[in-house]
């Protein structure tokens, strides 16, 4: 009876001392897992984050003029774009002004700070049609980031650019950007915008040129203060001392690094009292559209058009964020209200523009075809207002209405890019060769690099028995831009 009790007691024991240590292990793990959690967590996220960044870029080198850049994997090189080496889309069929990114190198006197030569070029662009200058945002002698708009006389779009300065000794290098305005949101504008600060220049400053250090840095502790001066550039100081002026001209900076919140947090500041609560309201609202916060995107714009009932321009403003946000219903509303207003051709037409895309959005094919040709009667002129109808023929079946917009189109503009690619498509999927290889070497005319074209040139020569010219067509390819080439030719094997 005793032996039992005693085994009975042991067993307990042993259960017991099982038990506690499972216990203790859980409770160490937990720990663990729990720091491992809180202190790893983000870091790996980053690294993660900072690998797939470094993933999805290229490098240039250009060591006769001694320079360096990575540009994102979406732009390809260009040698039509001007400076010395240029970027464009790999794939720029819906632009009829083309967006490029360009490199070029100046002489400048070395005395000069960055500030006093940008005034130099401020003045040559002061002459284009409809010049705005946004911000300038200095970061020492030697960096600056410019940020302009202005209109394209021979697309007749009105054009968003930013421009990156780096100065070193008697060279002054330039990575801009141009965008339609209407994509300055756009991902391409940011990856354009990456790359062209990812600009490092690599030729060394000579001793001579630096009188303030005559131990000038080599490259290396250049390219460390360039990076250092990028990062002053965007380090805000306190805003209760900042003018109004100054809070937009570093908000503009945030938003060009997409640091959305940031940016808000500092406009919120003069949109109480401030007679620059309107543009800080449509930069707020831009803030919102880059975090994709629509509903508080068109409350931005709301309260901008609510202050300014009579404003045609601002009330598109809003209406266009309602329909970016797919709020068809209130669009609609806020658009036929802004109808009733009196404004600009421009703003009149995007009135009816609007109207239009909400129909289009709602698949209300009749109606939206319906307000373009409103429009058109009113402003014969808005070359946007026959795309958009002709986009809309073709989603009724009307091939032949379709084809008449497009044309009266490029009665207007030549060399508009959308209705020759339109035209091209059409009459290919017609096998009207003759029409579609006139359309697509217009196409080549005003973008030398448009895959489409001569991947859809070569089939319309092979299928019309013109072997000679699509050799031709290749081997021209082949000499002068080997990696479009390659392109076409992983494209062409696709098709057959």
């Amino acid at each position: 009876m005793h032996y039992q009790n005693l085994k009975k007691y042991n067993l307990v024991l042993f259960l017991s001392v099982i038990f506690i240590f499972i216990l203790f292990s859980l409770i160490f793990k937990t720990s663990k897992f729990t720091y491992a959690q809180n202190t790893f967590r983000q870091p790996i996220i980053e690294d993660q984050a900072e690998s797939a960044e470094k993933y999805n870029y290229l490098k240039y080198e250009n060591s006769d003029y001694g320079f360096e850049i990575s540009y994102h994997k979406s732009l390809i090189k260009s040698k039509t774009s001007g400076g010395i080496i240029g970027f464009t889309p790999a794939d720029s069929e819906n632009y009829r002004f083309v967006p490029s990114l360009v490199i070029s190198r100046y002489f400048v006197l070395r005395q000069q700070n960055i500030n006093e030569i940008i005034n130099l070029i401020e003045k040559n662009y002061s002459g284009l049609p409809d010049y705005k200058l946004i911000s300038i945002t200095s970061a020492g002698p030697k960096n600056a980031i410019a940020v302009r708009e202005f209109s394209d006389t021979s697309s007749l779009e009105n054009v968003y650019e930013v421009a990156v300065y780096k100065k070193s000794g008697n060279e002054l290098f330039e990575a801009v950007y141009q965008i339609p305005k209407s994509f300055a949101d756009s991902d391409l504008s940011k990856h354009m915008m990456r790359s062209a600060e990812k600009l490092k220049i690599t030729i060394p400053e000579r001793p001579d040129e630096n009188p303030d250090n005559p131990q000038a840095p080599g490259p290396l502790a250049e390219n460390k203060i360039q990076a250092a001066q990028s990062t002053e550039s965007v380090n805000i100081k306190n805003p209760e001392s900042m003018t109004p002026a100054e809070i937009l001209i570093n908000a503009k900076t945030l938003i060009n690094r997409e640091r959305f919140l940031e940016a808000i947090g500092l406009l919120k500041k003069i949109t109480a009292n401030s007679k620059s609560s309107i543009e800080a309201n449509v930069l707020i609202g831009k803030c919102y559209i880059g975090l994709k916060d629509y509903k508080r995107a068109s409350a931005a714009y709301k309260q901008i058009a609510s202050a300014n009932p009579a404003n045609l321009e601002f009330k598109n403003m809003f209406v266009d964020s309602l329909i970016i946000a797919k709020d068809y219903k209130n669009a609609l509303n806020e658009c036929k209200k802004a109808l009733e207003l009196k404004g600009s051709q421009k703003d009149m037409a995007m009135a009816y523009l609007n109207l239009g895309n909400i129909f289009l959005g709602m698949k209300r094919y009749n109606e939206a075809m319906n307000s373009y040709l409103a429009g058109i009667e009113k402003i014969p002129a808005n070359i946007q207002l026959r795309n958009n109808a002709a986009i809309t023929a073709l989603k009724l079946g009307d091939v032949a209405g379709a084809k008449e917009h497009y044309n009266e189109a490029l009665r207007m503009d030549k060399n508009y890019k959308n209705a020759h690619l339109a035209l091209a498509r059409i009459y290919f999927n017609e096998q009207s060769y003759t029409a579609a290889s006139y359309h697509y070497n217009q196409l080549l005319a005003i973008d030398p690099d448009f895959k489409e074209a001569y991947v859809n040139l070569y089939m319309i020569y092979i299928k019309t028995q013109m072997e000679p010219k699509a050799d031709e067509l290749l081997n021209n390819l082949k000499n002068n831009k080997i990696n479009l080439y390659n392109e076409v030719m992983v494209d062409l094997s696709d098709k057959k």
